[in-house]
């Protein structure tokens, strides 16, 4: 099961599912080795592919000192309409779960995002009791956060500390999204880019700010139609070379994504 960046846009503003936590993170047991929903903030050491693909996660919690890849961000209950099922809920129901249960908006208040934050290789799993313990009658979900190394892929980064208010924190770059551009002969900044960290070389800062049309705008309104945003960002009117956009799109018919970014021309 797949999960995608909450901070990608639209397209990719929520992510899919996983679950549990364990005695050494505080949690109390439902019986039978499958541990409870657990407590925000508690921090996992998922290496495998498969544990991020499997619905249930009952391996013990760590310390968020030492290295691991998963950090809980929120626990909820499974919605009524699932709750009933005789077995534990799997892809598509899994998903609605998630996107029910771990919506982006708690993640970018988790991490303490901005509005003007596009956050970068932030992924939601969430995790479910196993079918022992859906039996038992736990109708838990825990939402964590996997910090990847791609935007585009789950490859989890092992890291130490707690991803909780870490965009006021100096670790914010590697958390948002920036882009990668070409300089076109003139001078400008081409409206096609890279995906990168702002950790990262970079030529601008995405503002978490876009549109969508079905044909391919001209760069100049495309650019003029940034402009508040990054204003809003800049606290300030942006001198004229100071916003670029990133145009994707792959048909003559769209639809068309025109994402508002603020030069920084590293």
């Amino acid at each position: 099961m797949r999960s995608r960046s909450p901070g990608r846009r639209a397209r990719a503003a929520v992510v899919l599912a996983l679950a549990a936590v364990t005695l050494l993170a505080g949690c109390v047991s439902v019986g039978m080795g499958d541990p409870v929903a657990g407590r925000v903030g508690a921090c996992h050491a998922l290496t495998r592919p498969e544990q991020f693909e499997t619905p249930s996660d009952s391996a013990p919690s760590v310390r968020c000192a030492l290295a691991h890849t998963t950090e809980t961000f929120r626990t909820g209950t499974v919605p009524a309409v699932f709750s009933g099922d005789a077995r534990r809920p799997a892809g598509e129901v899994r998903a609605s779960i998630q996107e029910q249960v771990c919506p982006a908006e708690s993640l970018r208040s988790y991490v303490g995002a901005r509005p003007s934050d596009s956050l970068f290789g932030l992924w939601i799993v969430a995790f479910l009791p196993t079918q022992r313990a859906w039996d038992a009658g736990a109708r838990w979900v825990r939402c964590d956060v996997v910090h990847t190394a791609r935007d585009d892929a789950l490859e989890p980064v092992r890291g130490t500390g707690s991803l909780e208010r870490a965009l006021e924190s100096s670790r914010a770059s590697a958390l948002t999204r920036c882009y990668r551009q070409r300089r076109t002969d003139d001078g400008a900044l081409s409206t096609t880019g890279t995906d990168v960290s702002c950790a990262s070389p970079h030529t601008s800062r995405d503002v978490n700010a876009w549109t969508t049309t079905s044909i391919r705008p001209q760069t100049q309104t495309a650019i003029s139609a940034c402009v508040p945003a990054v204003t809003a960002y800049l606290g300030a009117p942006p001198a004229p070379d100071a916003v670029t956009v990133v145009i994707e799109g792959s048909a003559a018919s769209g639809p068309w994504s025109v994402r508002c970014a603020v030069v920084e021309g590293r």
